[in-house]
């Protein structure tokens, strides 16, 4: 019997500057989880992150956001799931990825953490590459004229900019496939969210 998951982390970076931008995904992904389920009110938790809690299928589930910006993003998972007792195969962390195109969800139980530095930073401050993940696609990175050539718009200006009024639909959509995505793996495991959502167009 595979764990189930007892903590849905999102990453992204605190601060209105950064609320719309496509390096928060993960924020706005946790935020829909929560309003879907009736969390109560966000709260600050030793000055990392915020957390809430949420019940689905007869199972209790954390969630929390870490505050200490992206590629520090470990440090609240962390500590919070020491706290809890809740090992990494028990937490989903949810963010956003250049390699899928807008409206991708993608699940996976384990791997590196592919070139995202909030996941990367999660695997290093965990010690183990096996803790579940969701991916949220914001690609594809837009080819740029520079100097009288294309070149692909640097990747740290791509993640920080808004998401452009005309990809909300899809943006949308995606989050709420993801939504739903999360909380089967919180009431049926993180395979059988896998086995629906890795095959699906979003």
């Amino acid at each position: 019997m595979q764990d189930a998951i007892r903590i849905i982390a999102g990453l992204g970076n605190p601060g209105p500057r950064y609320a719309d931008t496509r390096h928060n995904a993960g924020f706005m992904l946790a935020d829909a989880v929560a309003e879907q389920f009736g969390a109560g009110p966000w709260k600050a938790w030793r000055g990392l992150g915020d957390y809430t809690r949420i019940s689905h299928a007869g199972r209790e589930c954390w969630l929390v956001k870490p505050m200490t910006f992206m590629n520090d993003s470990g440090r609240m998972v962390r500590a919070f799931s020491d706290y809890y007792g809740i090992k990494p195969a028990e937490i989903l962390v949810c963010y956003d990825d250049l390699s899928l195109d807008l409206g991708a969800v993608r699940i996976r139980q384990s791997g590196s953490g592919g070139g995202h530095q909030g996941m990367e930073n999660v695997v290093a401050a965990t010690g183990t590459a096996a803790i579940p993940r969701l991916r949220l696609g914001i690609g594809p990175q837009p080819v740029i004229t520079r100097g009288g050539g294309a070149v692909r718009m640097r990747s740290e200006d791509f993640v920080l900019a808004p998401f452009p009024k005309a990809a909300r639909p899809e943006l949308e959509t995606m989050i709420s496939n993801a939504r739903d995505a999360a909380a089967l793996a919180v009431g049926e495991g993180v395979e059988a969210a896998m086995n629906r959502y890795n095959t699906r167009a979003c």
